[in-house]
């Protein structure tokens, strides 16, 4: 069963969620593509858009049902998604500079972690690029290590590394 605390934090808040067990099987995507998403580094899926029409909520129930490994939750309108650290690094996932900022004022360390990711990693994934683009992620990248965030392993992969440099570049790091 799926674990409401141990969510990813790129699922947008709302009833479906996908927790850190899961093991990218690709069943979510298949039976509710316009809810559910691997993230970029092709490590896990999550809920990127919770259903609003009835065909979408009959195929995320599905997915919840047949999810093999049971790491999709439909409990989480019970839940509140307002903590603290989950604000922070939801934030960084969507590429929101101010709720970034909002969190950091209200008193977050920028290096605390929600489900072993910190805000820099959930920004450098860009789960919603498709969506906002790459800008908003370079502005919470710099905005975050103008704030002490503490720089990760960097990928070796060229184009990730080309694209960490060339943000780092822009704030003159």
């Amino acid at each position: 069963m799926a674990d409401f605390p141990e969510r990813y934090p790129d699922n947008v808040p709302g009833k479906y969620y996908v927790d850190t067990k899961c093991t990218i099987c690709g069943l979510c995507q298949d039976l509710a593509p316009n809810n559910f998403r691997v993230n970029d580094s092709g490590l896990y899926a999550f809920v990127f858009k919770q259903p609003t029409t009835p065909e979408e909520i009959a195929q995320c129930e599905e997915a919840f049902s047949t999810c093999p490994c049971y790491e999709i939750g439909n409990d989480g309108d019970r839940f509140g998604w307002d903590e603290p650290v989950f604000r922070l690094v939801h934030a960084a996932a969507r590429g929101d500079v101010e709720g970034v900022r909002a969190a950091l004022a209200a008193g977050v360390s920028v290096n605390a972690k929600w489900s072993g990711v910190n805000a820099f990693e959930a920004a450098r994934a860009r789960p919603f690029e498709k969506e906002i683009g790459i800008d908003p992620y370079k502005a919470v990248i710099a905005f975050l290590l103008e704030n002490g965030a503490e720089l990760p392993f960097i990928n070796p992969e060229p184009s990730e590394t080309n694209w960490l440099l060339r943000a780092l570049e822009k704030i003159g790091l």
